[in-house]
């Protein structure tokens, strides 16, 4: 879904130029009311009601609809004129792109050329010196990873079907849900035997078409009250550690009490997870989390016990 404006522009207003060319892009996208429009442009309703005649005026076909489920809208088969970005637009793609392209793979890595390659073109001599001198000292970070990912664009295309695929060594039948990268790594969510996995996709080795198991069985919901609630207890030093979590961080109350519900099978993850923080987390349920904690910390005890007064770990399998 369009969305104006764009990430990143704060709280300034559009110009009026910048609404009508954000009008057009919008009901060209899909309907919408005048009410929506409103609260997407930032504008006062009868502002959005005058650029709409004004849009009209110019010749632009825009379609106003009556009644429950009315709106303003464009044909998707109108032809518009081409669209001038503003500088602030081609920084914004220029950026976008760039970042993309730091990752050890990225899907369509032709197209992306040819991507940055119009932009280019198409922006004036000062526009592209004033986006040059801010891309100097704004960059998306993406951390340098060996790992490549050579089915990266076969997934792509199997999104939303169902696939074999070989995943270190063993051979699953899932339905692709959606590919995502994070911190350099690209990561692909299924479904498969009534469970939702997550998959490293630099890891899946083969991945063709198949046809839908003759009985599919959907996951329960990540947070189902059937499955355990987690209550965890942070430190300060703990909620801002979990504030960089892409998961957590978005969900995490400001007095660091976390309490959630997971599938059982991801357990043993949350016990290696908050096992990290040290005395930071303090796990309060459930018993089978706090169990697993303690299970791999003596496991570690074990690992680095010292005999007599040897300061050297113990060697493994002594």
């Amino acid at each position: 879904m369009v969305r104006y404006p764009p990430a990143g522009w704060g709280d300034r207003l559009l110009t009026r130029v910048e609404r009508l060319t954000a009008l057009l892009v919008l009901l060209h996208d899909r309907k919408r009311t005048a009410e929506t429009l409103s609260d997407e442009l930032g504008v006062a309703r009868r502002t959005v009601l005058r650029d709409v005649q004004s849009l009209t005026a110019m010749g632009v076909p825009v379609i106003a609809l009556s009644g429950p489920n009315g709106g303003y809208e464009i044909p998707r088969d109108a032809t518009l004129a081409p669209l001038h970005l503003t500088w602030r637009e081609a920084l914004l793609l220029t950026l976008a792109v760039e970042g993309l392209a730091k990752m050890s793979d990225t899907p369509f890595r032709a197209d992306r050329a040819s991507l940055v390659a119009k932009l280019r073109s198409i922006m004036p001599e000062s526009q592209r010196d004033r986006v040059a001198a801010i891309l100097d000292r704004v960059e998306l970070e993406v951390p340098a990873r060996p790992q490549r990912t050579p089915l990266l664009e076969p997934l792509l295309q199997l999104a939303g079907g169902w696939a074999e695929i070989e995943y270190d060594g063993e051979r699953r039948v899932v339905r692709i849900d959606r590919l995502f990268a994070d911190r350099g790594l690209w990561y692909v969510d299924t479904i498969g035997n009534g469970k939702s996995r997550r998959f490293r996709a630099d890891r899946i080795t083969a991945a063709v078409p198949c046809p839908p198991p003759e009985r599919i069985e959907e996951p329960l919901p990540y947070d189902d009250p059937s499955h355990p609630l987690v209550r965890v207890r942070l430190s300060p030093k703990g909620v801002r550690r979990a504030q960089s979590d892409p998961n957590l961080g978005p969900h995490l109350p400001e007095n660091g009490e976390l309490a959630f519900r997971c599938p059982p099978d991801e357990l043993e993850w949350y016990a290696r997870y908050f096992a990290g923080f040290g005395e930071d987390a303090l796990v309060e349920a459930p018993r089978e989390l706090i169990q697993r904690i303690l299970e791999n910390a003596k496991r570690i005890e074990s690992q680095y016990a010292f005999e007599g007064s040897e300061l050297a770990p113990r060697a493994s399998g002594s």
